[in-house]
């Protein structure tokens, strides 16, 4: 099979430039800012099994009435404040999960790309968070800033359970460190679930209760997708093929949320396990998907690819099927309904989607999207 997967390092800095890319794009009506649906190349992971591998060597004080224990997902012990009341995370696309939370007022330590991210910190601002808006900036990508770090004071600070030097680093500064494996490649939708809940766990109290209402909202449309495309078979379900292009650059885009949301929309990706990669027109024939899902960011050129000549032959090329999207974590389940829409207009209406993207952002979020959003929220037009 023609696929080149990308050399590791390259894929984590893609995969990072387009996390603070993407949240740029986060929501509202005049500026047509949407809710920021992050590139998915090569999520840092959502499976949710802690690793035995023990990442830092300090030793971890015993808890107290004011502090508890708790396994990360690097399978380290690390106590804990009993209430976190401040924090400090790496990445900028994972601000929305703390949001749906209920604790984005705790962030006080984040990206220094959050610092130049105006759309971002206007969003911040516009959704109730003046401060975490003005959080410290102490990290880019996997570089702790150790100076920023104190003068935050965070409480606990969320880094990738892969980040060993960033988590020793931090540590050293008597500062608890929870690793995390944020969603992605790693795990699907019950993944993504499994990653709230015990996020939520972690916080406590109001985080709890919103990890539960997410994990609600998703059985719920899953159920409703499923009662809808159950009866298709398998022979008979359109099959999809994710992908970016760039610069006359093909690259097939694959991972579990993926596979996952493909499937609850009642059709196949035809990536399967495959990783994303760079991938040839040869092999897109050999494909010759149904349906082609085509990330649309800034830079990606969308109307290049469907009108590039030695693409007219495909068969989603030919059937006007190539569909422009934009990739979420824990809302990849709004693509799958997303995707529903598209694969079975007779069976799942626009409506329903609209309904489900406003009550999505209504219950986790607290928020309207206007209608100029809502409309956009996919495609980014």
């Amino acid at each position: 099979m023609a696929i080149l997967p990308a050399a590791p390092d390259c894929e984590n800095a893609r995969f990072d430039i387009h996390r603070s890319m993407s949240i740029r794009k986060a929501l509202t009506g005049a500026s047509g800012l949407l809710l920021a649906l992050a590139a998915p190349l090569l999520l840092l992971g959502c499976g949710m099994q802690p690793s035995s591998h023990q990442t830092s060597t300090a030793k971890t004080p015993h808890a107290t009435s004011e502090t508890r224990t708790i396994t990360d997902m690097a399978g380290r012990t690390v106590t804990i404040p009993r209430d976190i009341e401040s924090f400090g995370y790496p990445y900028p696309a994972n601000t929305l999960d703390f949001l749906a939370l209920g604790v984005g007022h705790k962030i006080v330590l984040a990206s220094e790309s959050l610092r130049e991210d105006t759309s971002l910190r206007s969003l911040l601002v516009q959704w109730g968070y003046p401060d975490a808006a003005k959080a410290t900036g102490a990290f880019l990508g996997d570089t702790v800033h150790s100076e920023s770090v104190l003068k935050a004071k965070p409480q606990v600070v969320f880094l990738s359970s892969h980040n060993k030097k960033g988590i020793r680093q931090v540590t050293e500064l008597g500062i608890p460190v929870i690793g995390v494996e944020f969603p992605g490649s790693g795990g699907g939708l019950a993944e993504c679930v499994d990653y709230m809940t015990w996020l939520g766990n972690v916080f406590g109290g109001v985080a709890i209760h919103q990890a539960a209402i997410y994990k609600s909202f998703v059985d719920n449309t899953l159920k409703t997708l499923h009662s809808g495309t159950g009866d298709i078979p398998s022979n008979m379900r359109p099959t999809a093929l994710f992908m970016d292009y760039w610069a006359g650059n093909f690259l097939g885009l694959s991972n579990r949320l993926y596979t996952d949301a493909a499937a609850a929309a009642g059709g196949k990706n035809v990536m399967g396990g495959e990783r994303s990669g760079l991938i040839n027109k040869e092999q897109m024939f050999v494909w010759d998907p149904d349906v082609i899902m085509l990330q649309t960011e800034s830079g990606h050129d969308f109307d290049g690819f469907k009108y590039d000549a030695a693409l007219r032959h495909l068969k989603a090329v030919k059937n006007g099927k190539v569909y422009p999207f934009r990739m979420g974590r824990i809302n990849t389940i709004l693509l799958a309904v997303y995707m529903a829409t598209l694969f079975h207009p007779d069976r799942f209406s626009k409506t329903y989607l609209t309904d489900e993207i406003v009550s999505f952002h209504k219950t986790m979020y607290g928020v309207t999207l206007s209608h100029e959003a809502v409309n956009s929220y996919f495609t980014g037009y």
